[in-house]
């Protein structure tokens, strides 16, 4: 099953700056790294989740969001576009 990180709004992969996140949520949690994963709740499409993914104690959402990759978004009103200029924030 998917899990949309719940939270946040990263640019598409097919959008400036979207592979560039891509590879840095995969840099955060390279194959084989230890996570657990919070379900939140189901998402809007079927076959995925809304969850929160930890790399040890700290939170790869919250870490995309710190690093310029993400935007803060609780799924309501508008959704926000994360900034990019070329490198993260």
């Amino acid at each position: 099953m998917a899990c949309r990180l719940a939270g946040l709004n990263a640019r598409e992969l097919s959008a400036p700056g979207g592979p560039e996140a891509g590879a840095h949520l995969a840099s955060l949690i390279p194959p084989g790294t230890p996570v657990t994963v919070q379900s939140v709740r189901p998402d809007k499409y079927a076959g995925r989740f809304d969850g929160v993914i930890y790399a040890g104690t700290a939170s790869v959402n919250d870490r995309m969001i710190a690093d310029g990759f993400a935007a803060a978004w609780d799924g309501t009103g508008s959704r926000p576009v994360p900034p990019w200029e070329g490198t993260p924030q």
